[in-house]
């Protein structure tokens, strides 16, 4: 979370901070899966523990991203969707890099180096940022 808000604090515009906030998302969910697994656990369920996960995390994050994502809105850079739909476009990617089982399913190696977690964390960053922000020139190159 600190990692995440601490993208907000540069002086780049909003499209630049989107993209980092992306970045940093999926390359932090990439080091730490258990932490999606919990919330995708807790989210099935209206709970005290979901309250405590939204109002600590999920809200303030929102809170924070929401006007940035307003504003790339207003400007026509990325696609005019209510904040959960867009909020589904972000999470939903990291399903793979965080559910072991699945990935190995899908067609990910079993063991990864740091260096290969780190390639596929900004490949699925850049995938996601080309489909939100087409305009943008990618900065990563693909995961071969």
């Amino acid at each position: 979370m600190e990692r995440l808000l601490g993208t907000l604090s540069n002086d780049a515009d909003d499209a630049e901070k989107f993209e980092l906030i992306v970045r940093v998302f999926y390359t932090e969910a990439g080091k730490s899966p258990q932490l999606n697994r919990l919330v995708t656990d807790e989210s099935a369920f209206d709970s005290d523990r979901l309250d405590y996960l939204h109002d600590e995390y999920t809200g303030p994050f929102l809170g924070q991203i929401e006007p940035i994502v307003q504003r790339l809105m207003d400007a026509g850079r990325i696609p005019k969707v209510p904040m959960d739909v867009l909020f589904s476009a972000l999470t939903g990617p990291v399903l793979v890099p965080t559910q072991e089982q699945i990935a190995r399913r899908v067609g990910r190696a079993e063991h990864l180096s740091a260096e290969d977690w780190e390639r596929r964390t900004r490949s699925l960053a850049e995938l996601v940022l080309q489909g939100l922000l087409p305009a943008r020139v990618p900065s990563a190159p693909p995961v071969s």
